[in-house]
């Protein structure tokens, strides 16, 4: 009897430490829906060419009543920036009539009962994406009044504002779709993603990624509601271009210029209905304070230095994941961090892999070197720590054993491919052209230099396995040598 017990608890304690494993990383939950691990995926048929399309994928639809989308690039102003086209009364976003078909036990097809019918604010998003001939837009969900209104959506928790994301340059397919999941496997929250099939105005074009935007929510980001009789205050900032409005901030690194020239903070929450300058001062501050810390004598004195004011282990799987991807966003484009009551600074969610693993328009990266070491605010400085450099090396090592396994990224890649089955041939009858050398012409659609960009989805997928095996390497060989960037002879002594 007593074995059997000692037996029984032993299984208990087994499947608690599993569920553990599973659910939960420095305390955050990790665990996530990954569609094509747990999906249903069977035989497609019909065209693209009429209504007879049938898919497991789901599908969404949308109806512009023939109105103009706002959003594409127009022209460029005086001082450098973008501006976009207006709807044809003059509106930023259009309302919509949007229905999505995701029958999870069976296929889809636009004839059936839509799971969801909604009005929704539409408009095109994005940076340089906007100028690609597949356009990626921002969904918010509206009432009956036009009042913003939380939908459920492909088996994601509610939410009213939604990206509709169109891979584009990333031939693949998969970039955005793999590093949101393995990312949020990783750091405890990334935003969900979903592969649907998209019609616009009864038109097919192709393969898209419905993903969660960066917000504020139970479900999302999970810090506190703000509250005006508190006085900590929960706050959320991006880090992008500099837009002229009255969310943006500036900190120590913006008027010492280590921040990116053309990069800015914007604050995300507390929204815009609740900004203001006492708000504004106090995050101003509290980011000071860490960056005056940070750019100091005392960098990393255990009272005094940054530690004291960020979540260091969010910081180490951040830039884990940027440099083994090369993401040339790194701390200038697409950058969140997060703060709650009586928190510490974190970094993340991380944001948009549409350019890594050399897929950036203007810039070639390598697989081999250490891209943003001693090349990005703030990581600079945390490279001369030698506490932080060891702590980015041994979680480098322990993940190099799961999530960033190349047994495992590969399998990542070929499973999903197998999961997307025919919709990846659906989506190039539209984009196949793209792969075309007389119509890699566009410096602002295309790779430069010429040759970078595939000439088949064989070998962009190629292209793509070959960066992940040799990246991974390399960085098995050098990641002990990231100490360099705190040895004192680098940083004590001055050698001619």
């Amino acid at each position: 009897m007593r074995k059997i017990i000692l037996l029984l608890a032993s299984l208990v304690i087994i499947i608690v430490a599993l569920l553990c494993d599973r659910y939960f990383t420095y305390g955050k939950a990790i665990y996530r829906y990954e569609q094509h691990k747990e999906a249903l995926s069977k035989e497609d048929s019909g065209s693209i060419y009429d209504d007879s399309l049938i898919t497991h994928l789901p599908i969404i639809t949308i109806d512009t009543h023939n109105q103009k989308i706002p959003g594409s690039v127009i022209g460029i102003s005086s001082t450098g920036d973008d501006y976009y086209e207006k709807g044809d009364n003059g509106e930023e976003e259009i309302i919509v009539d949007i229905k999505i078909f995701d029958n999870e036990s069976a296929q889809n097809n636009i004839n059936d009962v839509a799971t969801l019918e909604s009005k929704a604010l539409f408009a095109i998003r994005g940076n340089s994406s906007r100028l690609f001939n597949k356009k990626s837009y921002k969904i918010t969900f509206v009432d009956d009044e036009n009042l913003e209104k939380e939908q459920e959506v492909m088996g994601m928790s509610a939410g009213e504002e939604w990206a509709l994301y169109a891979p584009f340059l990333d031939k693949t397919l998969l970039r955005n779709y793999m590093w949101l999941n393995i990312s949020g496997s990783i750091m405890g929250y990334a935003p969900n993603v979903r592969f649907c099939e998209c019609y616009i105005d009864g038109e097919y074009k192709g393969i898209f990624v419905m993903m969660e935007t960066i917000k504020r929510s139970e479900s999302r980001v999970n810090i506190s509601t703000y509250d005006e009789n508190t006085r900590a205050i929960p706050y959320m900032l991006k880090m992008d271009r500099i837009e002229d409005d009255n969310s943006q901030l500036v900190t120590f690194s913006r008027y010492t210029s280590h921040l990116d020239y053309a990069a800015g903070f914007t604050i995300l929450y507390p929204g815009r209905l609740n900004l203001n300058d006492t708000i504004k001062d106090t995050i101003s501050q509290e980011i000071s304070y860490f960056e005056k810390s940070l750019y100091s004598y005392d960098f990393n004195d255990p009272q005094k230095g940054y530690e004291k004011y960020i979540d260091v282990d969010s910081w180490v799987d951040y830039y884990i994941i940027q440099e083994f991807l090369a993401n040339n966003d790194m701390c200038s484009r697409s950058t969140y961090l997060h703060k709650d009551k009586g928190g510490k600074l974190a970094m993340g969610p991380v944001w948009d892999f549409n350019n890594v693993c050399d897929n950036y328009l203007e810039v070639e990266y390598p697989t081999e070197g250490f891209f943003f070491a001693d090349d990005r605010i703030w990581y600079e400085m945390l490279m001369k720590d030698e506490k932080f450099v060891k702590k980015v090396q041994n979680r480098y090592k322990e993940l190099r054993k799961t999530y960033l396994n190349e047994e495992y990224l590969l399998n990542y890649i070929d499973d999903t491919i197998a999961y997307l089955g025919k919709a990846v041939d659906r989506n190039f009858e539209v984009w196949g052209y793209t792969f075309e050398r007389e119509n890699q012409t566009s410096i602002f659609e295309y790779l430069s230099p010429i040759e970078r960009n595939p000439e088949s989805y064989e070998e962009a997928v190629n292209q793509y396995k070959e960066f992940l095996i040799k990246r991974g390497k390399w960085l098995d060989e050098n990641i002990d040598n990231l100490s360099q960037y705190c040895h004192y002879s680098r940083n004590k002594l001055f050698v001619e």
